[in-house]
């Protein structure tokens, strides 16, 4: 059947991408970030981060979609609490970005309205926050790239 395949390919390419941007972020840009004054900080969300959200809001939307695909169609098979814990970690990692991040940290960095301290005690909640979006969409990476050793080859597809 190959929707199988397919579906397993999707969901691990597309939550492997969540991953690694999330990766990026952590180690080359929060250090960075973490130089920067109040202002400067604002100012960086409310113009070069902003470039960032076309990119970011398809993947987010893909890898769920590919995720709850994928895990519709493998859940019965054996090792499932690998489907679970890839579904539960990415779901978890988005929940953090179209909640916290969505629709607080983010405008509120962008508005550019904060003063200094606050603008810093802000940006230090988004890099503490990051950190556990970043594990979720790490551990649901894991139980997929688990998953994908165990998978038989293509020869070997029902």
């Amino acid at each position: 059947m190959p929707t199988r395949p397919l579906a397993f390919t999707l969901a691990f390419a597309t939550v492997t991408a969540v991953a690694f941007i999330f990766l990026f972020l952590g180690v080359g840009l929060v250090p960075y970030w973490q130089e920067l004054s109040g202002p400067a900080v604002q100012a960086w969300w409310a113009g070069p981060f902003t470039r960032f959200t076309p990119l970011m809001g398809p993947i987010h939307l893909a890898s769920i979609a590919a995720m709850v695909w994928a895990f519709v169609v493998h859940r019965r098979e054996p090792a499932r609490w690998l489907w679970v814990g890839a579904l539960l970690g990415l779901l978890g990692c988005q929940a953090f970005n179209f909640t916290v991040y969505g629709t607080d940290l983010n405008p509120t960095l962008a508005s550019q309205a904060l003063d200094e301290a606050t603008a810093l005690a802000t940006f230090d909640r988004w890099a503490s926050l990051h950190t556990v979006r970043t594990a979720l969409a790490l551990g649901s990476f894991a139980c997929l790239a688990a998953l994908s050793v165990r998978r038989p080859g293509p020869a070997h597809q029902d």
